[in-house]
């Protein structure tokens, strides 16, 4: 019985040491092409799910510091002093912020009425039309795809 209450902590030790640490690795864009060929060929396969999912998921994370970039924005635009600057930041800025949103600064600007679908299309096209780079890794060329593909117009 004593020898049960000692073995899952000691196995559960060994197990975690067991696993290597490292850092991080970020998913590269030729891995990306591969997972987003899959989702070509086969929507439903786990690869194209990845893919699809990566994807979805730069959007969110972008959709979700939108707020945080227009709040900071407005902080910029805040009064705080006569400078020239100060009076450019207040008055092109805000101007710009009202007009096209806090996406326009990213440098994409994708209509609300774009279903995902489209937007993961459009990528996957963009990756397949341009040659892996090497370093380059999949968030980055999700962005470049984002801007070569949906520009904010002026």
């Amino acid at each position: 019985m004593k020898i049960r209450k000692f073995a899952l902590p000691i196995i559960f030790s060994a197990l975690m040491f067991a696993v290597p640490a490292g850092a991080v690795e970020w998913l590269t864009e030729g891995e990306l092409e591969n997972q987003c060929d899959q989702f070509l060929d086969d929507p439903q396969s786990r690869q194209g799910a990845l893919c699809m999912a990566f994807i979805q998921g730069f959007l969110a994370g972008a959709e979700a510091t939108d707020g945080v970039v227009a709040e900071r924005i407005s902080k910029m635009q805040a009064p705080t002093g006569d400078s020239y600057s100060d009076r450019a930041i207040r008055t092109r800025i805000g101007s710009r912020l009202e007009r096209f949103g806090t996406p326009y600064y990213a440098g994409y600007c994708i209509d609300n009425d774009v279903p995902s679908s489209t937007v993961i299309s459009e990528v996957i096209d963009y990756l397949g039309n341009h040659p892996d780079e090497p370093g380059i890794t999949a968030n980055q060329a999700v962005y470049m795809a984002l801007v070569d593909r949906f520009p904010c117009e002026d």
